[in-house]
């Protein structure tokens, strides 16, 4: 039998005190549902947040095999991602916004076209032909220009 591909979720958090429990417990249920043919990880990873996202992030790193939690004492999503993505061991590395603002429903077809297709790389972007968003001017233009 061959062993499961493993998937490290990157979670970048800065003062996610609010939102970041719901999401990540909602990320997981989905994971635990529709990626069970994978093994799979959770990383929090928190740029040095000022609020009580580090203690939530590790309540639930200690509440859950399948959630780690990690603080940074640098800004930044891309030195969160970049951290996460050079340390990890696993076959497939991905992130999300903690406001999990993409349909989750996105990440398998994304999942798949690494795993079972033999793409390298994959990427999701709500600026593609097709793509169904609703978003205010305002984050649009930050969104773009990001």
């Amino acid at each position: 039998m061959m062993p499961k591909p493993s998937i490290d979720i990157i979670l970048p958090v800065y003062n996610e005190e609010r939102d970041l429990t719901k999401s990540a417990l909602k990320l997981r249920r989905f994971l635990r549902s529709y990626l069970a043919n994978f093994k799979w990880c959770i990383y929090i990873v928190d740029n040095a947040s000022s609020d009580a996202t580090s203690e939530i992030g590790h309540i639930l790193a200690d509440q859950f095999y399948d959630v780690k939690y990690v603080r940074l004492e640098q800004r930044g999503r891309g030195c969160a991602i970049r951290c996460a993505w050079l340390n990890s061991i696993a076959d497939i590395v991905c992130y999300m916004d903690v406001d999990l603002s993409t349909e989750l429903e996105a990440l398998v077809p994304l999942v798949d076209s690494i795993a079972k297709e033999n793409y390298d790389l994959a990427t999701g972007s709500r600026l593609v032909f097709g793509a169904r968003v609703k978003r205010s001017l305002k984050r649009d233009m930050l969104s773009r220009g990001y």
